[in-house]
């Protein structure tokens, strides 16, 4: 059984409570989780939606794949971890993850991403963006198999070769707009 996040699109409203949860959790001045805003096009009208993204802990992470120092390290429970004492900054895992999830903080001089708040997680608590989230848009789920097969669909998310643990539910009545291509824009607040 492996951790992922399940994200609702119809759901969200683009509250930011997820990304403010996130920065205040990790101390990090802009946190790892992101709102991004996306639209696409159907019978020449625009149609917009939000979609909130942090680090996907991949089945075949490409950060774990690139780093020299070898700092990544993939739990039996699928989180992906990063081993932030001894990165020296390189951002070799930053050039390489297609989702943008490795932050590099000039402050430090180091490399940093989303942890699943696996502190929590042991306390048998919820990341805090999924506790923040007003909604209910974000949740995790642990599941053996995640069907992320909605991701193609989304602008910036097409390169799933790393096979990333997110699921998204997508609007039922629009599915004939997401096999167009949902995301010709993606724009971040």
């Amino acid at each position: 059984m492996g951790y992922g996040f399940s994200f609702d699109i119809k759901k969200c409203i683009s509250c930011h409570s997820c990304e403010v949860a996130c920065a205040q959790k990790n101390d990090f001045f802009y946190g790892y989780r992101k709102v991004y805003r996306n639209e696409t096009r159907f019978k020449d009208k625009k149609f917009p939606f939000f979609l909130s993204l942090a680090c996907n802990h991949c089945e075949n992470p490409e950060c774990f794949r690139v780093c020299p120092e070898r700092l990544y390290v993939k739990r039996r429970d699928g989180i992906v971890i990063h081993n932030i004492g001894r990165c020296k900054g390189c951002t070799e895992c930053v050039k390489a993850c297609p989702y943008d999830a490795p932050k590099y903080n000039s402050v430090i001089g180091k490399v940093s991403k989303c942890n699943f708040c696996v502190d929590l997680l042991e306390q048998d608590m919820e990341p805090r963006c999924v506790n923040a989230c007003v909604t209910g848009a974000l949740k995790v789920i642990k599941k053996p198999f995640i069907d992320n097969n909605h991701l193609r669909l989304v602008f910036g998310l097409e390169a799933i070769v790393t096979r990333p643990s997110l699921e998204l539910i997508m609007p039922e009545e629009d599915l004939s707009i997401t096999e167009k291509g949902i995301g010709t824009e993606q724009h971040e607040f």
